[in-house]
C-alpha cells in the first residue's frame, strides 16, 4: 500500500462515529486541555454551539471552565435528595475521570471523588428550612467542597500550606452559607408559586423540585469557588449565573430520568390531585393536636407531600391517661367473690403430642378459682356494664401490694417540674449518697439553680419527695413493675360497647400448648403465647399471664391500646360476614398474595379483621394508609362498620375518638370507596359465580342505589328463577302437567348445575333490598312492588320475607306474595286476605286478585262485593271496582 498507514483502531472510530456523539467518543482520545471525561463532554458541545477558539490562551481558559461546569454538575446532581447516597459518589467518580491521569492517580482521586460525591448528598437531607437551616446547609456544603478540593490546600506558590487550606476553609465555608440562604428563599418562592399558588400537577411540581434546588446549588457552588479563587464582584456574580443554569439543567436530567425510569412512584398510591388536597384540607380538620411523629416511614407514602397529607389530616393524638390515683378511685370496692373455672395442661402432659384439638382438650385439668369481682365507673362518674374479675390469691399477693406502690409513685411532685438535674440530686441527697459527680457536670447558672430549689424545700417536701421517688426506685425493680392492673384497662372500657367481663389472670392460656404444636392452627410459631383471648359469647376478654407494656411510659403507650382494640373486634360480629368477603375477594384469583397488614394478620380471616381494625383506628396513620392503599375493599366495608359503631356511642353518650375517626371516614367515603365499587363491580360480572357471590354481598354495605341494574343481572340467574318461568310458560300454553317424578328431575338441574348462581342470585337479591331503600319500612314496601311487578324474582323476595329480618309482618307479606302470578291462586290470596289484620297488605291483595280475574267480570264483581261488606280496610277499593264493573256494563258493545 502506498501513503501513510493509518491506524485500524482510529480508521474504524473515524468510520463509525457521526455528529455530537461521535465528537465526543473522539474526544477522549484526542488531545485536549479538559481534564475530566465530563469536561471534555462539555467542551466538544460548547464548540459545535459557540465555535472552536484557537489561541491558546482561550483554549485554556475555556477548558478549565468546561471541568469547573463538569463539577458543578455532578456536585449539583449528588446535592439531589432524591439521589442515592452510592450514586452520588458513582456519578462524581467516574464523571471526573482523566482520560489522561493513570490508573493508579485516577483510582485515588476517584476515591476521593466518591467521598466528595456521598458526603454532599448526605448533607443534601438536612432539613434546610428557613433562614438557619439555609445557612448551615450551605456552610456544609462550603466546607466539603473547599476541604475536598487540592488546590485549597496549596499556597500561591503551589507548595502544601496547612495555613493556607485553614483560610480557604473559613472562606468557603462563609461563601456556602451567605450564598445559600437568598439562592434558597428565590427558588423556594419559586417553586412555591407555580407548584401551590397555581396548582400545578405533581409530576410539574416536582420537576420545579429538582430543577430549582438544582440551581441552588449550582451557583452557590460556582459563587463559592469565584470566591475562594479570590475573584471580583463581576466574577462571583458571573460563576453564579453560570453555575446555577448548570445545576438547574443537571437537576431536570436527574428528574427526567427518574420519571423514565419509573422512580416518580406516581402509580403506587392512589392519585392525589391538586383540587383533591384543597378538598381535604377543606373538609378534614382536627379538634385535637396533631401529634408530632419522628422519622415517620416513607416506604408508605410515594413522595413527602402524600406522607404530610396523611400525617396532617388523619393522625392524632390519644387522649390524655388520667392519673393513677384517679383510676384507683373510679374502681368500685369489691361486689362480690365469684367461681372461675380454668383450664390447665398436666405438668407431666407438657411435652405430649396430641392427635387433635378435640383429644388435647380432653386432657385438661378443669380447676374451680375464687375470684375478686370488681365493678368500675367511667369518667362521668356512670357505673359501667362491665365486671373485672381477678384471682383472689393474685389479688391479695400481687394487685393490691403493686396498687399502694404505685400509688405512692404516681404522686405528682413539685420537683419534677425543675428537670431531672434537680430530681437526681434531690434523690442523691435524701438518700445520703455523694452528689458531687452529678454536680461537677453541671454548668455554673444550672448548679446554681439546684442547689437554690434543693435549699428551699420545706421539710414537708423533703418527706414526700423521699418517700415518693424511693417508691418509683421501686417499682422500677419490682418483679411485677409490668403486672397490669384494673386501672390500666378503665380508660379502654368506655371505648368498647362490646366488652361485658375482663379477666385478669396470673397464668398462661391453656391453649398455647396445643397452639405450639399443631400447624394447622396456622401459627407456625413453637414459643406462641397468647397475650389474651376473646369470648364472643359472654364479652370476655381475658388477659393472661399478669403481664401488660406499660401505659406510663410514652413509647409503650399504644401496644396495649392496640391489645384491647384487637380482642374488641373478636366480640364485633355484625360486619364479619361482609368483611371475610371482602378478604375472600382481595386472597383469590390473584397471582401476588393479598396484602396483610401484619405477619399476625396473614393467619385467618379471623385475624386479619382483628389486626385490620387495630390499624384502622391507630393514631399513626400509616397502617390505615396502607390498609386504605392496598386492600380498598377491606377499609371500605370497614369504615361502613365503624361509622355504625361510632353511632351506637353517639346515641348514648360521646366517643373519646370521635372526630379522628369521622376524618377517616370521610377520607375513606371520598377516595377509597369509589375505588373498592369498580372492584366489586368487576368481581360481580366477571362470569365467576363464586366471585360474583362475594362482591354481591360486600356492595350491599359499600355500594349505592346505582349498582341495583348490575346486581338485578345476577338475581336473574337462579336457576329457581329461570324454572318458574318455564313452568308458567307451559301453565298458559295449556300443556299437560308433568309427573311428579319429571318435576323432581327438572328441579334436581336447576339446583346442581346452577348451584353457584343460585347462592350469588341470592346474595345479589339481598343487596338489592339493602340499598333499595334507608330503612327497614322502605324495604319491605320495595320488596312487595318486586314480588308483585317482577315474577322472575318473586321467590327471591319471599324467602327475603320468610328469614326474619322483617318480624312477623314480612312473614304475613311472604304467606300473601308466594301466591301471587297464577290464577289458581285467587282462593289463597283470598284467606290471606281475610287472615291478616294489616290493612296495607289486604290492599296488595285485592289489587292482585283484580288483576288475576280481569278477564272473568263475574268473579271480579262477586269478589269485591264479598269485600265490600266483609272487609271494610278494602271497602274503598272494592267500591271502585264496582262502579268500574257497572260503567262497563252500561256502555254500548
Amino acid at each position: 500500500m502506498s501513503g501513510d498507514p493509518t491506524p485500524t483502531g482510529v480508521e474504524n472510530n473515524v468510520n463509525n462515529t457521526s455528529g455530537l456523539k461521535g465528537e465526543i467518543a473522539n474526544a477522549l482520545h484526542a488531545e485536549r486541555d479538559e481534564h475530566s471525561v465530563l469536561g471534555r463532554a462539555v467542551g466538544v458541545a460548547r464548540d459545535r454551539l459557540q465555535g472552536e477558539v484557537h489561541n491558546i490562551r482561550e483554549k485554556k481558559e475555556r477548558a478549565a471552565l468546561n471541568d469547573e461546569i463538569a463539577k458543578i454538575a455532578v456536585d449539583t446532581i449528588a446535592s439531589i435528595p432524591k439521589v442515592h447516597i452510592i450514586g452520588a459518589g458513582a456519578v462524581r467518580a467516574l464523571a471526573l475521570v482523566n482520560p489522561d491521569g493513570s490508573l493508579q492517580n485516577n483510582l485515588v482521586s476517584g476515591l476521593t471523588n466518591f467521598t466528595e460525591g456521598a458526603a454532599l448528598n448526605k448533607v443534601s437531607h438536612l432539613n434546610a428550612q428557613g433562614v438557619h437551616g439555609l445557612f448551615g446547609s450551605g456552610a456544609a456544603m462550603g466546607a466539603i467542597r473547599t476541604g475536598f478540593d487540592e488546590n485549597s490546600w496549596r499556597n500561591k506558590d503551589g507548595r502544601f500550606d496547612t495555613f493556607a487550606a485553614a483560610q480557604h476553609m473559613v472562606t468557603g465555608t462563609l461563601a456556602g452559607a451567605f450564598l445559600n440562604v437568598p439562592a434558597g428563599l428565590v427558588s423556594s418562592r419559586v417553586a412555591l408559586h407555580f407548584g401551590a399558588e397555581n396548582g400545578a400537577s405533581t409530576g410539574v411540581t416536582r420537576f420545579l423540585s429538582s430543577t430549582t434546588s438544582g440551581y441552588v446549588a449550582g451557583s452557590v457552588y460556582g459563587g463559592m469557588d469565584a470566591i475562594v479563587a479570590g475573584g471580583s464582584t463581576k466574577d462571583v456574580l458571573s460563576a453564579m449565573s453560570t453555575g446555577g443554569v448548570t445545576g438547574a439543567l443537571s437537576g431536570g436530567l436527574v428528574h427526567g430520568l427518574a420519571g423514565f425510569a419509573g422512580h416518580t412512584g406516581e402509580n403506587n398510591v392512589a392519585k392525589f390531585e391538586f383540587k383533591q388536597r384543597q378538598e381535604i384540607h377543606a373538609n378534614l380538620r382536627l379538634d385535637e393536636p396533631v401529634r408530632e411523629l419522628e422519622n415517620p416511614p416513607l416506604n408508605a407514602f410515594s413522595h413527602r407531600s402524600e406522607m404530610e397529607l396523611v400525617y396532617k389530616e388523619l393522625a392524632y393524638k390519644p387522649n390524655a391517661r388520667p392519673e393513677f390515683n384517679e383510676l384507683t378511685s373510679r374502681l368500685t370496692s369489691r361486689l362480690r367473690f365469684d367461681t372461675l373455672s380454668e383450664a390447665r395442661v398436666r405438668t407431666g402432659d407438657l411435652n405430649k403430642k396430641w392427635d387433635s384439638e378435640a383429644s388435647f382438650s380432653g386432657d385438661l385439668i378443669r380447676d374451680n378459682v375464687d375470684m375478686a369481682v370488681y365493678g368500675a365507673r367511667g369518667a362521668d362518674s356512670q357505673k359501667l356494664p362491665v365486671e373485672i374479675h381477678v384471682p383472689v390469691k393474685y389479688d391479695n399477693t400481687v394487685i393490691k401490694p403493686l396498687r399502694a406502690l404505685r400509688a405512692v409513685a404516681s404522686v405528682d411532685l413539685p420537683v419534677y417540674k425543675q428537670g431531672i438535674e434537680t430530681v437526681g440530686f434531690v434523690y442523691k441527697v435524701l438518700k445520703n449518697e455523694d452528689p458531687k459527680p452529678l454536680l461537677d457536670k453541671l454548668s455554673p447558672e444550672a448548679k446554681s439553680k439546684v442547689l437554690d430549689y434543693f435549699h428551699n424545700m420545706g421539710p414537708e417536701e423533703r418527706t414526700l419527695t423521699s418517700k415518693v421517688l424511693s417508691a418509683r426506685l421501686a417499682m422500677d425493680n419490682h418483679p411485677h413493675k409490668l403486672t397490669l392492673l384494673p386501672e390500666d384497662i378503665l380508660p379502654y372500657l368506655e371505648q368498647s360497647k362490646n366488652v361485658r367481663k375482663i379477666v385478669l389472670s396470673d397464668t398462661n392460656w391453656a391453649y398455647d400448648t396445643w397452639m405450639r404444636q399443631n400447624k394447622n392452627a396456622g401459627y407456625f410459631n413453637p414459643h406462641f403465647t397468647a397475650a389474651a383471648t376473646a369470648e364472643h359469647a359472654t364479652g370476655t376478654i381475658t388477659f393472661y399471664n399478669g403481664k401488660r407494656p406499660d401505659p406510663d411510659r410514652p413509647q409503650t403507650t399504644n401496644i396495649f391500646s392496640d391489645l384491647f382494640n384487637h380482642e374488641d373486634t373478636h366480640l364485633m360480629t355484625g360486619f364479619k360476614p361482609v368483611y371475610d368477603a371482602a378478604h375472600a375477594l382481595d386472597t383469590k384469583h390473584f397471582e401476588e398474595p393479598a396484602f396483610a397488614i401484619s405477619d399476625y394478620a396473614r393467619l385467618n380471616e379471623e385475624e386479619d379483621r382483628a389486626e385490620s381494625r387495630t390499624a384502622f383506628l391507630q393514631p399513626d396513620p400509616t397502617g390505615f394508609w396502607l390498609l386504605s392503599k392496598e386492600a380498598p375493599l377491606r377499609a371500605a366495608v370497614l369504615a361502613k362498620a365503624e361509622s355504625k359503631y361510632l353511632d351506637l356511642f353517639l346515641h348514648g353518650g360521646d366517643h373519646p375518638y370521635e372526630q379522628p375517626i369521622t376524618n377517616r371516614i370521610f377520607h375513606v367515603e371520598q377516595y377509597v370507596i369509589p375505588v373498592a365499587r369498580a372492584q366489586a363491580v368487576g368481581h360481580l360480572v366477571s362470569g365467576d359465580p363464586a366471585r360474583a357471590a362475594l362482591a354481591a354481598k360486600v356492595l350491599g354495605t359499600i355500594g349505592t342505589r346505582e349498582d341495583i341494574p348490575d346486581l338485578e343481572k345476577i338475581a336473574r340467574l337462579d336457576g329457581r328463577a329461570q324454572l318458574h318461568l318455564r313452568r308458567l310458560a307451559e301453565v298458559e300454553k295449556g300443556l299437560p302437567p308433568k309427573s311428579h317424578q319429571e318435576q323432581m328431575d327438572e328441579m334436581q338441574r336447576a339446583h346442581n348445575p346452577k348451584g353457584l348462581y343460585n347462592i350469588a342470585a341470592k346474595e345479589a337479591f339481598d343487596s338489592i333490598v339493602t340499598l333499595s331503600a334507608d330503612n327497614d319500612s322502605g324495604r319491605l314496601q320495595a320488596l312487595a312492588k318486586r314480588a308483585i311487578t317482577d315474577p322472575q324474582l318473586r321467590h327471591l323476595a319471599v324467602e327475603k320475607l320468610q328469614d326474619g329480618s322483617f318480624g312477623a309482618r314480612g312473614v304475613q307479606y311472604a304467606d300473601m306474595l308466594r301466591n301471587f302470578g297464577h290464577p289458581r291462586n285467587v282462593p289463597s290470596i283470598i284467606h290471606e286476605i281475610e287472615r291478616t289484620n294489616d290493612p296495607e297488605l289486604k290492599s296488595i291483595g285485592f289489587a292482585e286478585v283484580m288483576r288475576l280475574t280481569e278477564h272473568q267480570p263475574g268473579l271480579q264483581e262477586k269478589i269485591a262485593d264479598e269485600m265490600f261488606h266483609n272487609q271494610s280496610p278494602l271497602a274503598d277499593d272494592a267500591l271502585e271496582v264496582l262502579v268500574r264493573l257497572a260503567d262497563a256494563r252500561r256502555r254500548p258493545k
